[in-house]
């Protein structure tokens, strides 16, 4: 795979690991635009690297993962710089999906900035159960992006009609976030 030192140099003046770690992030960036899947087996036949055997490769990325905590923060900052100019006001869009993998439940609670059509995903959360979140992991979320962004950078939120409720309608009004959520036909005036 060619290009591996460029985009290590462009990426790690956003997020400065280490060499190795940047090398090894770099190359699962490229494996995941050729495979098009986050199946570490898979990645591991196509990586780039010295190590000859695939299980040498497929354990260098379970390294990368392992006792590793990933500044989300830092992810957020680089996916805006990527695509929002800093001073703008962004429509956020919240939502929410959840599926089952064998026994377990993914449930991901998403942040996004829309986007020409679409929403960047900005900040995600796993929440820890199915079904809807509740408002104090909505609150969280938009809390974080202001933290990073600042609230002037908000024009509005868009979300869909699972995210309801007067506490939550109170705390979006409280801090002047003007919202944009669909309701559902039995809560609409005749």
């Amino acid at each position: 795979m060619e290009y591996i030192s460029e985009l290590r140099e462009s990426l790690n003046g956003h997020f400065k690991w280490n060499k190795a770690r940047m090398t090894c992030f770099v190359q699962m960036l490229l494996a995941l635009f050729t495979t098009r899947t986050v199946n570490l087996n898979k990645l591991a036949c196509v990586i780039n690297s010295k190590a000859v055997d695939q299980s040498s490769r497929y354990r260098r990325l379970q390294r990368f993962f392992s006792g590793f905590k990933i500044d989300f923060d830092i992810i957020a900052g680089f996916i805006f710089r990527l695509f929002f100019v800093a001073g703008g006001k962004w429509c956020l869009t919240m939502d929410r999906t959840n599926w089952k993998w064998e026994k377990s439940n993914i449930n991901i609670l998403t942040l996004g900035i829309a986007y020409q059509g679409a929403a960047i995903p900005i900040y995600w959360e796993l929440l820890d159960k199915r079904g809807n979140s509740n408002t104090p992991e909505r609150i969280a979320i938009v809390e974080k992006f202001i933290k990073t962004f600042g609230k002037e950078s908000i024009s509005e939120l868009l979300c869909d009609r699972e995210f309801v409720g007067d506490d939550w309608f109170a705390w979006l009004s409280k801090e002047n976030i003007s919202f944009c959520i669909r309701i559902r036909r039995i809560h609409q005036r005749s």
